[in-house]
């Protein structure tokens, strides 16, 4: 078995929501899997968070990367870049996951609702 299609069985277990941390190139082998092992994984609210743009040339790596993204996959998957080892952007990074945490917990609330006025 594949290591990201077992790390997709512990995701799909554990939360409603997936990060995918993996290299630039790894990210659509990775969403493919995902869907082999489980159809519509992959359509679970997701994000990419793009690490190391501190480096030299990580803006014109970062935009080749969102363009490809954005052709061959969707518009509306968020890509969060981020210095993990200098701090940078990781504040928006905390918001975005609130943010999800925040929306994922009204649906819950939601369904839950709904669920019971039916029983």
């Amino acid at each position: 078995m594949l290591q990201s299609v077992q790390s997709a069985q512990v995701l799909k277990e554990k939360s409603e929501r997936l990060f995918f941390y993996a290299k630039k190139s790894c990210i659509f082998v990775f969403r493919h899997e995902l869907e082999q092992y489980q159809k519509n994984l992959s359509t679970r609210p997701h994000a990419i968070i793009a690490n190391k743009i501190d480096v030299d040339g990580s803006d014109e790596i970062l935009n080749d990367f969102v363009s490809k993204l954005r052709k061959e996959i969707s518009s509306e998957v968020p890509v969060i870049p981020v210095s993990a080892k200098m701090g940078q952007n990781i504040s928006n990074l905390v918001a975005f996951f609130k943010t999800m945490h925040e929306k994922q917990t009204v649906q819950t609330i939601n369904e839950e609702d709904s669920s019971t006025k039916f029983n």
